[in-house]
């Protein structure tokens, strides 16, 4: 199972309709502020050193399997059932337990910030990332995690003297006392969910190979995408679509294995969406004043009894087996040289999978193209623009089988912005 999350806050056309985090109130202790200070300092700190050119990645911390990420969870969970008891005696009236309680309170708090900086290189404020190894029988401690997961922000395709550029026309635009342009977000997420014999080795590649491939496309393209418009969405759709495409063809895919792959591109006020498999991304827009979550966009899993997989998959040779049992799974029947049997897929579309491919499984992604500023103007016609909250989520099938996206959706919002 893995998943990630990033709030998407576009400064363009509606730079007011979506307003960054909410600062802490003015009763937030020096301390917090020290805290946030510090964190700040040793991300700022973590970007010079080691990242690649297209941005400092973070990767998810399994939720089990790694006892320095369980300690720090924990840590916080108590963290803030201390805070809300805290809050419910002083409700009541009850000084006397919070007075007494002051240096347990302070020593909860510490360990709450040793185990957010514990957490760092998996999510922050705007973000995070986290992973949990599936159980298919045996020992547990020799179950493989074929999970991968990404986020990074801000994403970087641009040459380093481009940018070094950039920073010295925004600072003449400071020396002229004159409103320097806002930023235009940069992010890239995505999951991807390891299956078969060594499918492990196909995410693996495909986390560390999809950012650096697709910034050097976009890199490519750069002067037009500065300015992302109706005429360059084709260009970054052909990027997404060719990244998926080589990957499939250089990934450590024999003798067996493959993954699914969704990633979520934003560029400014334009949202990209690719996806192959069965892994999901989804929009989700929050509004903090009704306290209401709705998904506003979701891709499609891509299952082969879906008729345009299933007639691709016969027209190519291949075979879908539809289970008679409702509830089962679909697959796409292929014969696995790695094990010398026939074999039997759960997708239509995928990374790797090499013997599959040959009977009509393609790394083809759907890509689809999401306008911010439109969901923005739809979703402020009865609220104040600055009242409406965006963010994306992508999961791999592990979590979507156990949690629906409603679910996800209200523990994320109340995450992400209260």
């Amino acid at each position: 199972m893995a998943t990630v999350a990033s709030s998407m806050r576009p400064m363009v056309t509606f730079a007011d309709a979506l307003p960054t985090r909410r600062s802490s109130s003015s009763s937030s202790s020096n301390g917090d502020a020290n805290a946030a200070a510090a964190r700040e300092k040793e991300r700022q700190a973590k970007s010079t050193n080691g990242c690649p050119v297209y941005g400092c990645v973070l990767l998810p911390r399994d939720i089990f399997y790694d006892k320095l990420s369980q300690r720090a969870l924990e840590s916080l969970r108590e963290a803030k059932e201390e805070e809300e008891a805290k809050q419910h005696a002083e409700g009541g009236g009850v000084s006397d337990s919070v007075s007494t309680g002051t240096t347990s309170s302070t020593t909860s708090e510490q360990a709450a910030q040793s185990a957010l900086t514990e957490m760092l290189m998996a999510g922050d404020d705007d973000m995070a990332t986290l992973t949990l190894i599936g159980y298919k029988g045996g020992d547990p401690n020799e179950q493989i995690n074929q999970d991968r997961a990404f986020v990074i922000s801000p994403y970087k395709f641009c040459d380093d003297e481009e940018d070094d550029d950039a920073d010295a026309a925004a600072a003449a635009v400071v020396a002229n006392q004159q409103q320097p342009p806002p930023q235009q977000p940069q992010r890239l997420m995505g999951v991807f969910d390891g299956h078969a014999h060594l499918g492990e080795r196909v995410s693996e590649y495909s986390v560390q190979q999809v950012p650096k491939l697709l910034a050097s496309k976009l890199n490519e393209y750069r002067a037009a995408i500065r300015d992302v418009s109706q005429d360059t969405t084709t260009i970054i759709e052909r990027c997404l679509e060719e990244t998926f495409e080589e990957i499939d063809q250089r990934a450590p895919a024999y003798p067996s294995g493959g993954c699914t792959a969704t990633v979520v591109l934003q560029l400014g006020h334009m949202v990209f969406v690719a996806n192959a498999g069965d892994s999901v991304s989804f929009l989700v827009v929050h509004k903090p004043s009704t306290n209401e979550t709705e998904v506003v966009y979701m891709t499609r899993e891509d299952k082969p009894d879906l008729p345009d997989e299933r007639e691709r998959v016969e027209r190519m040779g291949g075979r879908v087996y539809i289970p008679d049992r409702p509830g089962s799974t679909p697959r796409v029947i292929y014969f696995d040289k790695s094990t010398g049997s026939q074999s039997g897929l759960a997708m239509s579309r995928s990374i790797g999978d090499w013997d599959a491919g040959r009977v009509g499984v393609i790394p083809n992604p759907i890509v689809n193209v999401i306008d911010l500023n439109d969901i923005v103007q739809q979703y402020s016609l009865q609220h104040e623009k600055d009242d409406v909250h965006i963010f994306a989520v992508s999961a791999s099938d592990g979590m979507m089988d156990f949690l629906d996206t409603d679910t996800i959706s209200t523990v994320m919002a109340a995450a992400l912005f209260e």
